[in-house]
């Protein structure tokens, strides 16, 4: 069993995912409730789980494979709230614990690598690419 879910999210609205390489069922408990209960999947695809996010959350998936015993699997996932808003500025004097604002930068994206927010870094990497390609000064 592989589980594709991210560690962290910046939005309460999370999907788990998780896939096997043999047909069976997937049960998820989160913070100890059942949400997902022998959700039958074919091998190799992808089982996806809708969710909220609370301020602590523990996933338990367990795969029960057609024929064998149960695999599990726990994560704990990160309800990031201290990056808000739809434009996020990176600084070299920002801080890992900054709010993505252009007072409180952040000092890296990983927290969207992390997040997986495609959307976001879509836009931040077209952001560096004009920056860079097209705003260097004429020689």
């Amino acid at each position: 069993m592989q589980i594709a879910s991210a560690d962290k999210s910046l939005s309460k609205d999370y999907t788990l995912q998780a896939r096997a390489n043999g047909d069976g069922n997937f049960t998820v408990r989160h913070n100890e409730v059942v949400i997902g209960l022998d959700k039958a999947v074919k091998a190799g695809e992808m089982f996806t789980l809708p969710t909220q996010l609370h301020e602590n959350n523990n996933f338990q998936i367990i795969w029960t494979p057609t024929n064998g015993k149960p695999v599990t699997q726990s994560m704990d996932v990160q309800l990031v709230t201290t990056i808000t808003g739809n434009t996020l500025y990176v600084a070299p004097d920002g801080k890992a614990e900054g709010k993505g604002t252009q007072a409180s930068p952040l000092i890296s994206i990983r927290p969207l690598v992390c997040c997986r927010q495609a959307e976001k870094l879509s836009l931040l990497r077209e952001a560096i690419r004009k920056r860079i390609f097209h705003s260097a000064p004429a020689a």
